[in-house]
């Protein structure tokens, strides 16, 4: 009986101690279904843009100095391809016998713009034809011509980056092929050179300044550092090796290998002191 008891009067607390976290449970859901920090928006605040536009009467310039900004701002600039002055130059060069009044298009008078969206394989042909034929430049001056089969490529080449510069566009995969073989033709037909052009003579002094300029430039960058010491190492074989250029041309991965081991060397007695017997690697 007593123990009948004590099971009823422990089985009414744990019901009054559920009713009591349930009451307490709502309360706080009330509580948080009205945050006092929430601000009280009034519609015709949010209806009156004139409140708002106070907020931005400091400005030092007036709506329509941005309108004007938006109005002539020249995508261009910041889109394309950023080249040294040389090659600026030589698009610049390319891109005049292309589109002046006395080059390709006025010849043959065309718009070079449209001409540029309908470009093929035969204007291209016969813009290469022409500036082959061209004796005298825009100023009545005689021009040195192409006389080599490299320089019309570097022309080629030129010409594609003065067509990606105006469309913004590269022109199609399926003309580099094609372009190759027209190059190969107009060689043959102007009999032009087919030997590359001889490379100036590079001395010591020059390798030193290159050497140099390689370890400290802060200009070019390297997928990870190794790559500029094998650089260095790289040219200072080439330029001891220059009257045998069969030497640099031998080397194989072996060898390389070798090479590595024999700097890994270095690199542990530098770290880790003089050791007591190092074994001569020899080629």
């Amino acid at each position: 009986m007593a123990r009948s008891q004590r099971q009823a009067r422990s089985e009414s607390y744990d019901d009054n101690s559920q009713i009591g976290e349930d009451s307490s449970e709502d309360s706080n859901d009330e509580q948080h279904d009205t945050d006092p920090t929430e601000p009280d928006l009034d519609e015709d605040q949010l209806k009156d843009a004139g409140d708002v536009a106070q907020l931005f009467a400091d400005n030092e310039h007036s709506p329509d100095y941005y309108l004007q900004q938006l109005a002539e701002f020249d995508e261009s600039v910041y889109t394309q391809e950023d080249y040294s002055k040389g090659t600026t130059a030589l698009l610049d060069q390319v891109e005049a016998r292309w589109k002046h009044p006395v080059g390709f298009c006025a010849c043959l008078r065309k718009d070079p713009e449209q001409e540029f969206q309908k470009l093929s394989i035969a204007i291209q042909h016969t813009f290469l034809g022409w500036a082959l034929n061209l004796r005298r430049g825009k100023i009545g001056r005689r021009l040195p011509g192409i006389r080599r089969k490299s320089s019309l490529e570097t022309f080629g080449k030129a010409f594609r980056l003065v067509f990606e510069r105006a469309t913004s566009e590269k022109i199609g995969k399926q003309m580099n092929r094609p372009m190759r073989r027209v190059i190969r033709k107009l060689a043959r037909k102007h009999k032009l050179s087919w030997k590359g052009r001889e490379k100036s003579t590079m001395f010591v002094e020059n390798l030193t300044m290159v050497v140099e300029t390689a370890i400290s430039t802060t200009k070019k960058k390297f997928g990870h550092g190794r790559h500029r010491t094998e650089l260095c190492l790289f040219l200072q074989l080439a330029g001891l090796t220059a009257n045998r250029p069969g030497a640099v041309l031998s080397l194989q991965y072996p060898l390389l290998f070798k090479v590595d081991k024999i700097l890994s060397i270095l690199r542990a007695q530098t770290f880790l002191g003089q050791a007591k017997s190092v074994h001569r690697l020899d080629y």
